[in-house]
């Protein structure tokens, strides 16, 4: 979906809890969706800030075209290995709208963000729960919608420096 929700879960033994699927994230490094490493490229780009005791602020840059990114905040928490979150109205209507990397005019942007939080709608009452699937660097996640497994929208990434000088592309 909006590659803003992603996480990684390691299945612990013995009732252990899971290891922090952020804890490169609090290391530093952010994450890099669909990477054209070639080209230093990424669908999107998630970091994440702790809030709290396994909670974190997601923030979440997307390439909506190739002039356009998206920049939303939203709550996540840890839950079993997993990062989950909703895709809430109100984080993307307070998203920040950049064309050619200039910050577009809250006016102008407002019935733009409406637009996109009403198409993500359906989604906005049930919580999304991500899990990775790790190697190295990289991962695969694994997406659950409301309990439900969604495997159409599992996607790659890796872990990047943010030092690295990647930017979101479509």
């Amino acid at each position: 979906m909006l590659s803003l929700f992603v996480a990684a879960a390691v299945g612990a033994a013995g009732g252990a809890s899971p290891p922090n699927p952020l804890a490169m994230a609090e290391a530093g490094w952010i994450q890099c969706y669909r990477p054209d490493v070639e080209n230093k490229t990424c669908r999107s780009i998630a970091s994440y800030q702790r809030t709290g005791p396994g909670t974190y602020d997601n923030k979440a840059l997307i390439a909506a075209s190739t002039d356009a990114t998206l920049e939303i905040h939203t709550p996540v928490v840890i839950k079993n290995g997993a990062v989950c979150g909703f895709v809430r109205h109100q984080d993307v209507i307070a998203g920040t709208l950049r064309i050619r990397g200039q910050i577009l005019e809250p006016e102008r942007a407002k019935p733009i963000l409406e637009r996109i939080a009403k198409a993500i709608a359906p989604l906005a009452h049930d919580e999304i729960c991500t899990t990775y699937e790790s190697s190295g660097d990289e991962f695969s996640t694994k997406v659950s919608v409301g309990g439900t497994y969604r495997p159409d929208m599992d996607e790659t990434g890796k872990w990047i420096d943010p030092k690295d000088g990647y930017t979101v592309s479509p």
